[in-house]
């Protein structure tokens, strides 16, 4: 006779989890870069540094940089 075991749940851990995350809020939210990105750029809503890009020099925007990124996509 065939005895009826409840079913496993494996991804119950990862609910509980992120639950538990939440509740001490450390949870990852998304964060929408509302500018270019440059030394200082807008993140949700705030005026911020940005560390965490490699265009901290401003170069990436600079004239001369894009225009030879122009240059190179044409060729």
């Amino acid at each position: 006779m065939a005895v009826n075991k409840p079913k496993r749940n494996p991804t119950a851990f990862f609910r509980e989890e992120y639950e538990r995350l939440v509740r001490e809020g450390l949870n990852w939210e998304l964060k929408i870069l509302e500018s270019a990105s440059e030394p200082e750029c807008i993140v949700n809503g705030r005026k911020v540094i940005m560390m965490c890009a490699n265009n901290y020099l401003n170069l990436a925007t600079h004239p001369k940089v894009v225009q030879a990124m122009i240059e190179a996509t044409e060729k």
